[in-house]
């Protein structure tokens, strides 16, 4: 068991992602687009709850669906990406902070083969 969990959490380090901060002051979602802009939705606008599956870095199945009613973070990540690195940390306590509470953390590494995401 303790394996597993500390394969877990090596796995959340890994599956950080490059991502940008985006501040904003009312309650409306957004986008922010790779240059900088960003696009607020409307609650009409916004489409529906999307389930992401595919293999962990362990090896494992994983599906979104099974946390349908929490809150999932989603990050995009590669390892040749420095600001990934950089907020691996402070996503690895986000998790340890927020996952009790039911929020839910997964990385997505399209680019990386097995060997770079996992080192």
């Amino acid at each position: 068991m303790l394996r597993r969990v500390i394969g877990a959490l090596l796995a959340l380090l890994l599956l950080a992602a490059c991502s940008s901060t985006a501040s904003h002051t009312s309650g409306e979602l957004s986008y922010v687009a790779g240059d900088g802009s960003t696009i607020y939705l409307a609650p009409n606008e916004r489409g529906g709850v999307v389930t992401l599956s595919g293999r962990t870095l362990d090896d494992t199945n994983l599906s979104t669906r099974s946390w349908l009613g929490h809150v999932v973070v989603v990050n995009m990540w590669a390892s040749w990406c420095g600001p990934c690195r950089s907020e691996a940390t402070a996503l690895a306590n986000s998790y340890k902070e927020l996952h009790q509470s039911g929020v839910e953390f997964v990385g997505l590494n399209t680019r990386d083969g097995q060997a770079a995401a996992s080192a």
